[in-house]
């Protein structure tokens, strides 16, 4: 875990280092490069704190399965429905193909939401949005690259979204929604921020 850590640590330092470019210049990489595939009701966290939009900023194209979204009215509680947004309308709703799908429910115990999203994610560049490092290891394994809630946070301040990571930190401690302190205080410190 801690060799992660120092591994995600490298690079964010990286990117906060190609924050020297001009903003557009990298919005613009970031963009093109990939779109993105989003799990867990297309980010959970970012939606919690009201930031869902940054997705769609960052990356442009934002693609999500009907396994998430069935996961995402299946499973809500009577409260949690009566907050719940409606789909942005950016958002692309998929099908995904079933045999893939099939193939990697036969070898991993992962949620339909995430099979799911891993199997439209299989052969593209699209980059993966997950928080389960259970998910996201099975991820690398497939050769998927793949995005946190940090990662995010961290390229938003970088092409000047926000103008501070700290803050929406906190506000997703608050909820209970962040990862270990170490991963925090480096994801802060590589984008010129302090605890």
């Amino acid at each position: 875990m801690k060799i992660l850590t120092k591994i995600f640590s490298l690079w964010l330092i990286a990117l906060t280092l190609l924050g020297s470019c001009k903003q557009s210049v990298l919005k613009e990489r970031i963009r093109t490069h990939t779109g993105l595939v989003g799990t867990n009701w297309l980010h959970e966290p970012l939606q919690a704190i009201d930031r869902l939009d940054l997705l769609h900023q960052i990356f442009g194209e934002v693609t999500t399965t009907h396994e998430v979204v069935k996961e995402l009215y299946a499973t809500t509680k009577l409260e949690r429905l009566m907050g719940l947004k409606p789909l942005p309308k950016w958002l692309k709703v998929t099908f995904t193909d079933s045999t893939k799908m099939q193939n990697l429910r036969n070898t991993y115990t992962l949620g339909l939401g995430e099979l799911s999203c891993l199997s439209l994610s299989l052969g593209t560049t699209h980059t993966l949005l997950l928080d389960d490092l259970k998910a996201t290891k099975i991820a690398w394994q497939l050769g998927i690259k793949t995005k946190s809630t940090l990662h995010v946070l961290s390229q938003a301040k970088a092409i000047g979204i926000i103008s501070a990571v700290k803050p929406e930190i906190l506000k997703l401690e608050q909820i209970g929604q962040i990862a270990q302190p170490d991963l925090v205080e480096a994801i802060l410190w590589s984008v010129g921020e302090r605890l």
